[in-house]
């Protein structure tokens, strides 16, 4: 498969996915829905220090400030 054919894969699963999840709520309407809304991933998603701290801050870390994986 070449990458734009992935890439296209994901798209429909996604659609697909978030049908589902809007079937259970809207019924028929979701169908329309999805058709207005644009599936197109974001440009970029980008994290700042702080905001990653404020994600972390209420984890307990160990003695050498270290976080459990299962916690991230």
């Amino acid at each position: 498969m070449s990458d734009i054919e992935i890439d296209e894969l994901i798209k429909q699963i996604n659609t697909n996915d978030l049908l589902e999840l809007l079937m259970v709520e809207k019924g028929s309407i979701a169908k329309i829905m999805i058709e207005s809304i644009p599936m197109q991933a974001p440009s970029e998603i980008m994290y700042k220090e702080e905001h990653v701290r404020e994600l972390l801050k209420s984890l307990e870390t160990d003695y050498y400030e270290r976080y459990e994986f299962e916690d991230l």
